[in-house]
């Protein structure tokens, strides 16, 4: 977490530099909304259940350096997936089986965040008119985390390699904004992010959501 706080700030202090060089056409923004999750779990025996979405934010800054595009950095947390498993029941996550020998039930957790770079592309993102109207795309390099940790499978090394783990991956996202004032616009937007060690969108993670942006 310290790492992330730390990237984020040095990030936005390098937008700040790029703001006042481009006629200060930088913004930071919090959105927060309903994340889903590619959670692979099928059921060998037993009771198991899933639970593959939640809530979560993205917290996002940048600077357009083009008439329409320029660089974001942001930081999401997308809250969490889970897996319940009664005692006894065996289930497959990714290929791979695993068992509840614990002796009582127990709920698996996992807790996704993780900052990213990329390129921001915005239809018209120096308009400050009154219900001013803006699409954008963004897409770059994210790095996530999936923390947690369980003791109630037969073999828990092997599971928290798949559902422990971090890696870099793939993200894109599209939205619209309508400007509030002149410097407090209304983001909507839906994202995907990679999570897999493929580097790619396997596995990926959304966060559909909404909240305000500030423009300065």
């Amino acid at each position: 977490m310290i790492k992330f706080i730390f990237y984020i700030f040095i990030s936005f202090l390098s937008i700040s530099n790029f703001s006042n060089a481009f006629a200060n056409n930088g913004y930071v923004s919090i959105k927060y909304g309903i994340s889903e999750h590619d959670l692979d779990v099928t059921v060998g025996h037993g009771t198991v259940t899933s639970s593959n979405d939640d809530e979560g934010y993205i917290l996002s800054g940048g600077a357009f350096i083009g008439n329409n595009w320029g660089v974001d950095v942001m930081y999401f947390d997308l809250g969490s997936s889970s897996i319940f498993v009664e005692s006894q029941s065996i289930f497959r996550l990714n290929k791979n089986n695993y068992m509840n020998n614990s002796g009582s039930s127990g709920t698996i957790t996992n807790d996704i965040s993780g900052y990213g770079t990329g390129l921001i592309l915005s239809t018209n993102p120096s308009s400050d008119d009154f219900l001013g109207f803006s699409a954008f795309v963004k897409g770059g390099v994210q790095a996530w985390e999936k923390s947690g940790s369980t003791t109630i499978l037969d073999n828990d090394k092997a599971f928290e390699a798949e559902f422990y783990n971090q890696g870099i991956g793939a993200y894109g996202g599209l939205g619209v904004s309508v400007n509030m004032t002149e410097s407090i616009s209304f983001d909507a937007s839906y994202d995907i992010i990679g999570i897999s060690n493929k580097g790619g969108f396997d596995n990926a993670s959304s966060l559909l959501s909404a909240g305000l942006k500030l423009k300065f």
